[in-house]
């Protein structure tokens, strides 16, 4: 009994004896976990409420610093990818055109023949200067070119042993300013083409492809007489109703400058037409005779054409 007695009167005292601390503030209890369990921590409310005010004052400090910081910091600038080379030439006599890109030893790029789709390439150079292109649609390899640099010409062989030889025509730099993602959008890929003395019931093709941060296309239309639309280059800028190329279109027309080739070189642009089905060429003047060219770009794809951005996306 008496130790029972004992016991209630040292709980009774433990129990006045933590109220009275704990109403004096002296102590409070920290209810964070640690690897002795609960603690009790001292703390003084004046001094609380000073760390405060000093938490706070700290915070407003740092925001003021941050906003005077990020008014001195410049806008970021993104540094264009690699230069892109335009060549030109032939696979066993046939004419075509490739768009490559170097970086250190890699290479990649397209090229583009007669109406087939636009053919992805990747490969390396050696040393030496001697390189491979792997051709691929998708994913799956199709042929292959090897050969050596020379200069400004690649040449060697196209599938082990048909000859090939393409010399360089341009190389772009910067890259593709982008101010609408709808235009852009609706420009990538294949889309239908033409010039109105050829025809415009039997359409060429143009593709649109990207290589890096740097868009370019390249098309071309004929028929049996020997008439031809050629369209290459680079898009330099993308906007709501144009789209910019430095580049060439280039026309030759039975009847037209006396049959002869014409040139249109440089800075060119396609223009929205009134009722959105085509874009077509502002500079539509022929540099060479009085006669105007309507060259047109149709958002209307060719058959079976259909957008897949594996197939015309390298890169970013």
């Amino acid at each position: 009994m008496r130790l029972k007695a004992i016991t209630i009167k040292t709980v009774k005292l433990f129990i006045l004896s933590t109220l009275f601390w704990s109403l004096s503030g002296v102590y409070t209890i920290d209810s964070g976990y640690s690897n002795k369990g609960y603690t009790i921590a001292k703390k003084d409310k004046k001094k609380d409420k000073k760390k405060d005010s000093k938490k706070k004052n700290k915070k407003k400090d740092k925001k003021k610093d941050s906003k005077k910081t990020s008014k001195k910091q410049p806008a970021s600038t993104e540094k264009a990818s690699a230069p892109v080379t335009l060549y030109g030439g032939s696979v066993d006599g046939i004419p075509i055109q490739m768009f490559l890109q170097k970086n250190g030893k890699e290479l990649t790029g397209f090229y583009f023949y007669h109406w087939a789709r636009p053919l992805i390439l990747r490969g390396e150079v050696s040393d030496d200067n001697t390189f491979f292109l792997d051709e691929y649609v998708g994913t799956e390899i199709l042929n292959a070119f090897d050969g050596k640099i020379d200069g400004n010409t690649l040449s060697g062989r196209y599938g082990g042993y048909t000859s090939f030889e393409i010399t360089e025509i341009k190389q772009f730099s910067g890259s593709t300013k982008v101010a609408s993602d709808t235009t852009y959008n609706n420009l990538m890929g294949e889309h239908l083409l033409s010039l109105h003395w050829i025809s415009w019931d039997h359409y060429g093709n143009v593709a649109v492809v990207k290589i890096g941060d740097k868009v370019f296309l390249y098309g071309q239309q004929f028929n049996y007489r020997g008439d031809t639309l050629v369209v290459s280059g680079m898009v330099t800028e993308i906007n709501e109703s144009t789209f910019t190329i430095n580049g060439l279109v280039s026309t030759q027309v039975r009847g037209i400058a006396d049959g002869e080739k014409c040139n249109r070189e440089g800075t060119l642009t396609f223009s929205l037409y009134p009722g959105g089905e085509y874009w077509r060429l502002k500079e539509m003047d022929n540099p060479c005779d009085s006669a105007a060219d309507y060259v047109d770009i149709f958002f209307k794809r060719p058959a079976n054409r259909y957008y897949n951005e594996n197939l015309y996306i390298l890169g970013n």
